[in-house]
């Protein structure tokens, strides 16, 4: 009996030492990750206060030299210009030399030169330490259009730009017919004025265009007719291909100029009889322009 209660002794004895021991290593492990987190943190929070004075002393670097006079614009290159000047076109961009090179704002400038009725498109781009490429696509005029009475110069894309000034609108044949209602679907009236302008310079390729001066390109109805001549003469198209309408207009039109009449209107939009022509002359009495555009109709039939 002594002998079980001396061992049951021994072995509390033996538990609780090793309860000592376990206690006593956990504590040494908890100080150590204590330690290991503190040094962590003191080293995050070193590097972030060395990195964040690294920041603000290249800040301030790089401040103090953006704002030297090697970045002061010296050298402006600007291509494109053939209607505009280049002071013009420098002070819409709000840009002059001498400014920092990093003060400008380059999608503002874009924008303001773009807002400019004969300016297309813009782009803009350092050239560092002190320079600044800009290159300008200007809007060719292709032809005219009468909007609402107002007459606009329009470029190869049918798109109108700009009110056209008394010389301009000499110097082209215009496109009549057309409101600012057309443009309400604005790629509808830009395509008009596109066909117009095509039939235009079809014209003015054939040898009517040698022959009988292009003044309008009227549009009614869904199709375009030429107003031709000093008289002047209008040409109903109708539908049909144009260039064997040209033919036919020419040689008929050498006819009328060697019998030295002068037509008001000329028809060659006859759908029933393509091969039709219907001429209005302009010196008949009304009682005889029918029985004179009969004789034409027998005359000029197979034209």
């Amino acid at each position: 009996m002594a002998r079980k209660q001396t061992s049951s002794l021994q072995t509390r004895s033996n538990l609780l030492g090793t309860r000592r021991v376990n206690v006593k290593r956990d504590e040494s492990t908890r100080l150590r990750v204590r330690g290991l987190l503190r040094d962590v943190l003191l080293r995050g929070l070193l590097m972030y206060l060395v990195l964040t004075g690294l920041m603000l002393a290249g800040r301030e670097v790089f401040s103090s030299v953006a704002e030297g006079e090697i970045f002061h614009l010296n050298a402006v290159n600007l291509d494109g210009l053939n209607r505009l000047s280049r002071d013009s076109v420098l002070a819409v961009a709000g840009i002059h030399e001498g400014m920092n090179v990093f003060d400008l704002d380059l999608l503002q400038a874009r924008r303001k030169l773009e807002d400019q009725d004969w300016i297309k498109s813009a782009t803009l781009n350092r050239v560092l330490p002190d320079g600044l490429r800009i290159q300008i696509e200007e809007r060719v005029p292709a032809g005219l259009v009468v909007l609402d009475e107002l007459p606009y110069l329009v470029d190869a894309s049918g798109e109108p730009f700009v009110v056209a000034s008394q010389t301009e609108r000499e110097q082209w044949p215009e496109l009549t017919g057309l409101t600012k209602t057309d443009f309400e679907q604005y790629e509808n009236g830009c395509t008009l004025v596109r066909q117009a302008l095509e039939m235009a310079s079809n014209y003015l390729d054939h040898r009517m265009g040698r022959t009988a001066a292009l003044n309008q390109v009227h549009y009614r109805h869904g199709t375009f007719n030429l107003v031709i001549g000093q008289a002047p003469t209008t040409v109903y198209l109708g539908h049909g291909p144009l260039g064997r309408k040209l033919d036919r207009l020419a040689k008929l039109w050498a006819h009328l100029t060697k019998d030295k009449m002068k037509a008001k209107a000329i028809h060659l939009d006859n759908r029933k009889n393509p091969e039709r022509v219907a001429v209005e002359l302009w010196s008949a009495p009304d009682n005889e322009i029918d029985e004179i555009v009969s004789d034409l109709d027998d005359e000029y039939m197979n034209i």
